[in-house]
């Protein structure tokens, strides 16, 4: 009887660790089924129902400066005029980035801090303010940041697709850098996050 009970408890024991190691390896699967670690922002843009380029960025930048203020209006909500500002704008696309405004005096210092903007055209942008009781907005000098990627800034992979008549999707191709001087800098196209969006018709696609 006691040479049984050994030998059983020996193929216990042995059980035992091949389970755990098991257990070790499911998760694996599951983080690879799961959300990426990064988070990233596409910009898709159709013509005539055709996707046409994919830009791709990640979520979270560096943080940028926008260019200067130049006007607001008195209005709820203000508009705040920033000429090229960066931010993705298409007609019937809302995006909503973040941004941090500082400098703002007199009835001004109420647009300080942090706020939720909505890109109203290329050029402009409202956040939710109501400056409709305010002084003239006249020589306010209003600094704005985010870490929202801008289309101006050289962060984004793009693809290009082409189709034919019918229209059938027949190619697509990555972005590459097309402005080197000798043979050495050729390089095929990638999803390098490296080019900027608003520029997508300047460059060449491999």
């Amino acid at each position: 009887m006691k040479t049984v009970i050994i030998t059983l408890s020996l193929a216990l024991l042995i059980l035992i660790p091949v389970g755990v190691m098991g257990q070790n390896d499911s998760p694996v699967t599951t983080i690879s089924q799961g959300m990426a670690a990064v988070g990233y922002q596409n910009i898709l843009v159709y013509s005539s129902g055709n996707l046409v380029y994919r830009c791709v960025a990640k979520s979270i930048q560096d943080t940028s400066t926008l260019p200067t203020v130049s006007a607001a209006t008195l209005a709820n909500p203000v508009v705040f005029t920033s000429t090229a500002h960066g931010f993705d704008y298409q007609s019937g696309a809302t995006t909503t980035p973040t941004v941090f405004i500082s400098g703002g005096t007199g009835n001004w210092t109420a647009v300080n801090g942090m706020w939720i903007a909505t890109p109203t055209s290329a050029n402009a942008f409202s956040i939710p303010v109501d400056s409709s009781g305010f002084t003239a907005f006249g020589a306010q000098a209003l600094t704005v940041t985010t870490r929202a990627p801008l289309i101006t800034a050289s962060v984004w992979a793009i693809q290009k697709f082409v189709y034919d008549a019918t229209p059938n999707m027949i190619w697509s191709g990555w972005a590459v850098n097309s402005t080197g001087t000798t043979s050495s800098q050729l390089r095929g196209g990638g999803p390098d996050l490296r080019y900027a969006c608003a520029s997508r018709a300047n460059y060449a696609f491999e």
